[in-house]
């Protein structure tokens, strides 16, 4: 009579999905194989799941698990002083039981009931103009050969994984302009992955100015000089 009843609140409260017994796992397996996702972001689902979701919810079945059961693994993760790997599981674990709804998979999303891990506010430590200028200072006195990357580096603000896949072809000394086409990403297993960026903000043009114009400017002449 109880179950009876449990499970008339559940179809009045539209949550009742007919013979769905998959574990966490299991679903999961299916829902990962099915997505299309760009090599890193697969790899750190693939990392999340296997470290820190599967050994706590994977055996489960995908209905029965409860906010409780998630706020669990998020607070283990925050304790262990790993907030933004805790932030990561609480979108992923959405992302998931969001598609689990939709193909009927599961009746409820209990990560809707969860506020995301924030981390505490730290102040940002970074150079003064002062300290940039000296460091800049001190490679042009001793004429290091990574002096024009280190100052495009300061003053373009780029992503490291952009930064690491320009070419000259995107560097346009008289737009004083460097675009941003494409990011590299260099994999755990030694596979280096080249793609386009994500979205169209990050696709972008960013400006310099022409100091950086300037020694970007000499550099790929004496690039030129010396490959020719």
């Amino acid at each position: 009579m109880k179950r009876a009843r449990h499970l008339l609140g559940e179809i009045d409260a539209g949550r009742y999905v007919p013979g769905a017994v998959q574990t966490f796992r299991q679903y999961v397996g299916t829902w990962l194989s099915s997505r299309s996702l760009s090599p890193t972001t697969r790899r750190g689902y693939e990392v999340l799941l296997r470290c820190h979701l599967l050994p706590a919810l994977g055996d489960l079945n995908l209905q029965k698990i409860e906010a409780a059961h998630i706020a669990e693994v998020l607070a283990r993760l925050t304790d262990a002083g790993h907030v933004t790997m805790a932030q990561r599981a609480y979108r992923l674990l959405s992302t998931i039981y969001v598609s689990a709804m939709r193909s009927g998979a599961a009746g409820s999303n209990p990560v809707s009931r969860l506020d995301c891990p924030r981390p505490e506010r730290k102040e940002m430590v970074s150079l003064t103009p002062d300290q940039v200028a000296q460091i800049l200072a001190e490679l042009a006195r001793r004429n290091h050969w990574a002096l024009p990357a280190i100052a495009l580096a300061f003053t373009s603000g780029l992503r490291r994984s952009e930064f690491a896949a320009l070419r000259w072809s995107d560097f346009d000394a008289d737009a004083a302009l460097i675009h941003v086409r494409r990011a590299v990403h260099f994999m755990r297993d030694g596979q280096v992955v080249v793609r386009q960026p994500k979205s169209r903000q990050s696709r972008r043009a960013v400006a310099l100015d022409s100091g950086t114009v300037a020694m970007l400017s000499a550099h790929k002449l004496k690039c030129e000089r010396e490959a020719g």
